[in-house]
């Protein structure tokens, strides 16, 4: 008997606490801002950075640009595919391979803020 005003009491302050899923932000701008182990992920950001290479190719064919811009990412395309042999061999090292992937990334995401693709068609790295 003694148990249930505490109990009662428990289960108020915990639903009290709760937020509805609704409430919750969420989108692309939402991250962690770390990995739990950043050290197994390196395929994933790899086939990550893969698919955005193929996205940004893509918004190519439904945005306008010029050739400086269609040049600059066929670099980057030829950068990516010297980063996925590199991985591909054994003894890379990882905080190197992490920061070209990362520095990729910005210069893709340049490329898309250059073409004004719209909001809904930029690419989520997240």
């Amino acid at each position: 008997m003694k148990r249930l005003p505490l109990l009662v009491i428990a289960l108020l302050c915990c639903s009290a606490t709760l937020v509805p899923a609704s409430e919750i932000p969420s989108g692309p701008w939402l991250t962690y801002g770390f990995d739990w182990m950043p050290w197994s992920n390196l395929q994933g950001q790899i086939n990550h950075l893969n698919r955005m290479i193929g996205h940004v190719r893509w918004q190519f064919t439904r945005y306008r640009s010029d050739k400086a811009m269609q040049h600059e990412y066929w670099q980057i395309r030829h950068e990516v595919d010297q980063l996925n042999a590199r991985f591909k061999k054994a003894g890379y090292d990882r905080g190197r391979m992490r920061a070209d992937i990362e520095r990729l990334h910005g210069r893709l995401h340049d490329l898309e803020v250059r073409l004004k693709v719209k909001k809904n068609d930029y690419y989520r790295w997240r």
